[in-house]
Protein backbone atom coordinates (compact mmCIF):
# COMPACT_ATOMS: atom_id res chain seq x y z
CA UNK A 1 0.00 0.00 0.00
CA UNK A 2 1.35 3.53 -0.88
CA UNK A 3 1.13 6.92 1.18
CA UNK A 4 4.48 6.95 3.22
CA UNK A 5 3.73 9.99 4.95
CA UNK A 6 0.29 8.65 5.93
CA UNK A 7 0.98 5.74 7.45
CA UNK A 8 3.69 7.28 9.27
CA UNK A 9 1.16 9.53 11.29
CA UNK A 10 -1.33 6.66 11.63
CA UNK A 11 1.33 5.13 13.81
CA UNK A 12 2.95 7.74 15.24
CA UNK A 13 -0.76 8.41 16.53
CA UNK A 14 -0.79 4.91 18.28
CA UNK A 15 2.57 6.30 20.22
CA UNK A 16 5.56 5.03 17.71
CA UNK A 17 8.06 6.49 19.13
CA UNK A 18 25.94 -3.41 -2.29
CA UNK A 19 28.11 -4.85 -2.14
CA UNK A 20 28.26 -8.50 -3.62
CA UNK A 21 31.17 -10.51 -3.57
CA UNK A 22 31.37 -13.87 -5.78
CA UNK A 23 33.41 -17.13 -4.93
CA UNK A 24 36.16 -18.27 -7.37
CA UNK A 25 36.95 -14.86 -9.30
CA UNK A 26 40.67 -14.77 -8.46
CA UNK A 27 42.27 -13.47 -11.34
CA UNK A 28 44.96 -15.88 -13.51
CA UNK A 29 46.94 -14.95 -16.12
CA UNK A 30 48.36 -17.87 -17.85
CA UNK A 31 45.46 -20.58 -19.35
CA UNK A 32 42.98 -18.24 -20.27
CA UNK A 33 41.82 -17.12 -23.80
CA UNK A 34 42.65 -13.39 -24.59
CA UNK A 35 39.81 -10.93 -24.20
CA UNK A 36 38.38 -8.67 -26.82
CA UNK A 37 40.50 -5.29 -27.00
CA UNK A 38 37.40 -3.80 -26.32
CA UNK A 39 36.67 -5.46 -22.69
CA UNK A 40 36.83 -3.42 -19.76
CA UNK A 41 40.33 -4.35 -17.70
CA UNK A 42 38.45 -5.87 -14.97
CA UNK A 43 36.73 -8.35 -16.91
CA UNK A 44 39.53 -9.01 -18.97
CA UNK A 45 41.86 -9.96 -15.97
CA UNK A 46 39.23 -12.46 -15.03
CA UNK A 47 39.24 -16.50 -16.38
CA UNK A 48 36.14 -17.02 -17.41
CA UNK A 49 35.69 -20.62 -16.23
CA UNK A 50 35.66 -18.85 -12.31
CA UNK A 51 33.20 -16.12 -12.89
CA UNK A 52 29.97 -17.21 -11.90
CA UNK A 53 26.55 -16.41 -14.12
CA UNK A 54 23.46 -15.38 -11.32
CA UNK A 55 19.88 -16.50 -12.20
CA UNK A 56 17.09 -13.82 -12.00
CA UNK A 57 16.26 -14.85 -8.04
CA UNK A 58 20.61 -14.36 -6.85
CA UNK A 59 20.46 -11.76 -9.14
CA UNK A 60 18.02 -9.56 -7.27
CA UNK A 61 19.46 -10.67 -4.24
CA UNK A 62 22.35 -8.64 -5.18
CA UNK A 63 20.51 -5.77 -6.52
CA UNK A 64 19.01 -6.04 -2.53
CA UNK A 65 15.40 -6.52 -4.34
CA UNK A 66 15.08 -9.97 -2.74
CA UNK A 67 11.75 -11.69 -2.76
CA UNK A 68 8.15 -10.04 -4.79
CA UNK A 69 6.72 -11.30 -1.25
CA UNK A 70 7.77 -10.49 2.09
CA UNK A 71 5.76 -10.53 5.60
CA UNK A 72 6.64 -8.02 8.46
CA UNK A 73 4.30 -6.85 11.53
CA UNK A 74 4.98 -3.89 13.18
CA UNK A 75 5.88 -3.93 16.93
CA UNK A 76 4.37 -0.73 18.46
CA UNK A 77 5.77 0.32 22.10
CA UNK A 78 3.12 0.24 24.69
CA UNK A 79 0.68 -1.76 22.60
CA UNK A 80 1.71 -4.95 21.38
CA UNK A 81 5.24 -4.70 23.02
CA UNK A 82 5.00 -8.15 24.66
CA UNK A 83 3.21 -9.68 21.46
CA UNK A 84 5.68 -12.60 20.12
CA UNK A 85 6.05 -14.92 17.26
CA UNK A 86 9.95 -16.14 17.12
CA UNK A 87 9.95 -17.42 13.62
CA UNK A 88 8.21 -14.00 11.79
CA UNK A 89 9.64 -11.09 10.89
CA UNK A 90 9.01 -7.66 13.35
CA UNK A 91 9.95 -4.37 12.73
CA UNK A 92 9.42 -1.16 15.07
CA UNK A 93 9.37 0.68 11.90
CA UNK A 94 5.60 1.48 10.83
CA UNK A 95 6.74 1.60 7.23
CA UNK A 96 8.06 -1.84 7.02
CA UNK A 97 5.23 -3.65 7.55
CA UNK A 98 4.61 -6.09 4.84
CA UNK A 99 1.93 -8.74 3.62
CA UNK A 100 2.65 -10.20 0.30
CA UNK A 101 3.61 -8.11 -2.94
CA UNK A 102 1.14 -5.76 -2.30
CA UNK A 103 0.64 -4.82 1.68
CA UNK A 104 2.41 -2.23 3.11
CA UNK A 105 3.28 1.44 2.87
CA UNK A 106 5.44 1.74 -0.24
CA UNK A 107 5.48 -1.82 -1.09
CA UNK A 108 3.56 -2.47 -4.84
CA UNK A 109 3.87 -5.53 -7.30
CA UNK A 110 6.89 -6.63 -4.59
CA UNK A 111 8.81 -3.72 -5.24
CA UNK A 112 8.99 -4.87 -9.15
CA UNK A 113 7.90 -2.53 -12.04
CA UNK A 114 4.11 -2.11 -12.83
CA UNK A 115 5.15 -3.81 -16.07
CA UNK A 116 4.50 -7.32 -15.12
CA UNK A 117 2.56 -7.25 -11.88
CA UNK A 118 3.03 -9.89 -9.12
CA UNK A 119 0.25 -12.39 -8.15
CA UNK A 120 -1.47 -11.02 -5.01
CA UNK A 121 -0.61 -14.02 -2.29
CA UNK A 122 -4.03 -14.33 -1.44
CA UNK A 123 -7.70 -12.82 -1.02
CA UNK A 124 -6.23 -9.87 1.35
CA UNK A 125 -3.20 -8.99 -0.76
CA UNK A 126 -5.39 -8.91 -4.07
CA UNK A 127 -7.53 -5.89 -1.71
CA UNK A 128 -3.74 -4.15 -1.33
CA UNK A 129 -3.51 -4.53 -4.97
CA UNK A 130 -6.29 -2.64 -5.66
CA UNK A 131 -5.87 -0.34 -3.07
CA UNK A 132 -2.68 0.75 -4.95
CA UNK A 133 -4.16 0.90 -8.50
CA UNK A 134 -6.67 3.12 -7.00
CA UNK A 135 -9.57 0.66 -7.83
CA UNK A 136 -9.95 1.02 -4.07
CA UNK A 137 -9.80 4.24 -1.45
CA UNK A 138 -8.69 3.94 1.87
CA UNK A 139 -12.08 3.70 3.34
CA UNK A 140 -13.31 1.09 0.85
CA UNK A 141 -10.22 -1.04 1.77
CA UNK A 142 -10.70 -0.75 5.60
CA UNK A 143 -14.65 -1.79 4.73
CA UNK A 144 -13.44 -4.54 2.94
CA UNK A 145 -10.39 -6.10 5.35
CA UNK A 146 -13.41 -5.82 8.22
CA UNK A 147 -15.19 -8.16 5.84
CA UNK A 148 -13.00 -10.73 4.82
CA UNK A 149 -12.57 -13.23 8.27
CA UNK A 150 -14.15 -16.42 7.05
CA UNK A 151 -13.17 -19.09 9.81
CA UNK A 152 -14.51 -19.82 13.21
CA UNK A 153 -11.27 -19.19 15.14
CA UNK A 154 -12.10 -20.07 18.56
CA UNK A 155 -11.62 -17.47 21.35
CA UNK A 156 -10.93 -14.84 18.60
CA UNK A 157 -14.58 -15.33 16.91
CA UNK A 158 -14.33 -15.11 13.27
CA UNK A 159 -10.80 -14.94 12.03
CA UNK A 160 -9.21 -14.21 8.63
CA UNK A 161 -7.72 -17.86 6.99
CA UNK A 162 -6.99 -17.28 3.18
CA UNK A 163 -8.97 -20.42 1.46
CA UNK A 164 -6.49 -20.07 -1.68
CA UNK A 165 -2.97 -19.00 -1.53
CA UNK A 166 -0.65 -18.12 -4.79
CA UNK A 167 2.04 -20.97 -5.32
CA UNK A 168 5.97 -19.32 -3.95
CA UNK A 169 4.21 -16.49 -1.95
CA UNK A 170 5.46 -17.97 0.74
CA UNK A 171 2.76 -17.34 2.80
CA UNK A 172 3.22 -18.36 6.65
CA UNK A 173 -0.39 -19.93 7.20
CA UNK A 174 0.40 -22.40 9.87
CA UNK A 175 2.34 -19.82 12.73
CA UNK A 176 0.62 -18.19 15.24
CA UNK A 177 1.76 -14.96 16.64
CA UNK A 178 1.46 -15.22 20.89
CA UNK A 179 -0.72 -12.54 21.59
CA UNK A 180 -0.63 -10.84 25.04
CA UNK A 181 -3.68 -10.03 27.54
CA UNK A 182 -2.66 -6.36 26.85
CA UNK A 183 -2.04 -6.02 23.50
CA UNK A 184 -4.62 -3.78 21.48
CA UNK A 185 -4.31 -6.46 18.37
CA UNK A 186 -6.29 -9.21 20.93
CA UNK A 187 -9.04 -6.31 21.30
CA UNK A 188 -9.97 -8.30 24.71
CA UNK A 189 -8.40 -8.37 27.67
CA UNK A 190 -7.12 -11.44 29.33
CA UNK A 191 -4.05 -12.37 31.45
CA UNK A 192 -1.09 -14.78 29.90
CA UNK A 193 -1.09 -15.35 26.24
CA UNK A 194 -3.41 -16.97 23.59
CA UNK A 195 -1.96 -17.85 20.41
CA UNK A 196 -3.72 -15.87 16.73
CA UNK A 197 -2.96 -17.16 13.31
CA UNK A 198 -0.86 -15.14 11.35
CA UNK A 199 -2.86 -13.81 8.75
CA UNK A 200 -5.66 -12.63 11.23
CA UNK A 201 -2.97 -10.41 12.76
CA UNK A 202 -1.08 -9.01 9.98
CA UNK A 203 -5.42 -8.48 8.78
CA UNK A 204 -5.78 -6.57 12.37
CA UNK A 205 -2.40 -4.44 12.55
CA UNK A 206 -4.17 -3.26 8.57
CA UNK A 207 -7.38 -3.18 9.45
CA UNK A 208 -5.97 -0.86 12.45
CA UNK A 209 -3.87 1.53 10.34
CA UNK A 210 -6.43 1.69 7.98
CA UNK A 211 -9.00 3.07 9.86
CA UNK A 212 -7.42 5.53 11.31
CA UNK A 213 -6.08 6.57 8.24
CA UNK A 214 -9.37 7.47 7.24
CA UNK A 215 -9.95 9.79 9.74
CA UNK A 216 -6.85 11.52 10.07
CA UNK A 217 -6.70 14.86 7.64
Amino acid sequence: MRRHQSWASVLVALGVSAFAFLPGTEASAAGKPDAPPSAPAILASLNARDVTVLDDSAAKAVRGQGSEYRYVLVRILGLNTFDFAPALEWSWNPLDYRYGAWGGPGWTNGGQPLTDLVAPADTMDTLFKAHDLGALTDAQLAFFLGQIPNVSGGYWGQIYVPAAITPGSGLPVGQNVWVSGASLFGGSFFFGWRPMPFTEYSRRQALTAMRLLVFLP
